[in-house]
């Protein structure tokens, strides 16, 4: 009996979200933020080998500047209004059936002046500097200490 409810609860997931209005939704297909200068795609982070943890020269030298990246916030650390700490991904993962980026494509992102909880369902432009610490334990290998964030809304 519990498995047929299980059952028919994950049979109406579809419907119920169908009929939400997602209109006031944001979606990185949409919202585009305008490039930075010193603006770096995803890519680049990626040439961080995850089985040899090693770092391509081109990523090497590029973390020496500051960057800008877009993405989205995932919270780690934050009280009912704020956040402070958060894990910056290329995506957003929508459900829990959707796997998490790769190691080499997760920020752990702290931030100079807290930002709003709110905001962080838009996607962010986030600019400041960022460590490749490669004896991390726990699969976070980028550190950015975020010095300026725009919002898209």
């Amino acid at each position: 009996m519990k498995t047929l409810a299980y059952i028919l609860f994950f049979l109406s997931i579809p419907f119920a979200y169908a009929q939400h209005d997602h209109s006031h939704e944001p979606s990185d297909a949409v919202v585009k933020l305008p490039d930075a200068k010193d603006q770096v795609e995803w890519p680049l982070l990626a040439k961080l080998d995850l089985k040899s943890k090693s770092a391509d020269k081109t990523l090497v030298e590029r973390l020496k500047k500051p960057l800008t990246l877009n993405g989205f916030a995932i919270p780690l650390d934050f009280d009912k209004k704020v956040v402070d700490k958060f894990l910056f991904v290329p995506f957003v993962p929508t459900c829990m059936h959707v796997p998490p980026p790769a190691e080499n494509q997760l920020i752990h992102v702290m931030t100079k002046k807290p930002i709003k909880v709110d905001d962080l369902m838009y996607p962010l432009q986030i600019s400041g500097s960022v460590d490749l610490d490669l004896k991390q334990t726990n699969d976070v290998y980028f550190n950015m200490k975020a010095s300026n964030i725009k919002v898209a809304r």
